[in-house]
């Protein structure tokens, strides 16, 4: 590993949420909703080889960005063979299919 660059790395891939929960920090905010960008994701994605692990999630909820499955493989096919890929989900989007698709683009 890189002393110099960080081991972990968080990308909020999105600040977007299919909830509107009460105690939500977004609820406080003057933010323009967006979804990161798939090309500045890959941009971003040249360094995963340094990384001991990629965290996908921020304020939003990550399965609402489009391009989230393919972020997931870019992650896999950039991070060390042993890199660690953590995502947090309210769940509400994640049904079989989409849980299988994950697991395909990070196993």
């Amino acid at each position: 590993m890189d002393l110099a660059f960080p081991e972990v790395l968080q990308v909020e891939v999105t600040n977007r949420c299919n909830f509107n929960c009460s105690i939500c920090i977004r609820n406080v905010w003057d933010v323009k909703p967006l979804d990161l960008a798939l090309s500045l994701y890959r941009r971003i994605a040249k360094d995963f080889h340094r990384l001991r692990r990629l965290v996908l999630y921020g304020f939003g909820e990550p399965l609402v960005n489009p391009a989230f499955l393919e972020m997931l493989r870019i992650a896999r096919s950039r991070l060390p063979e042993n890199g660690e890929v953590s995502i947090s989900t309210n769940g509400s989007l994640l049904t079989p299919q989409t849980a299988d698709k994950m697991v395909k683009q990070v196993g």
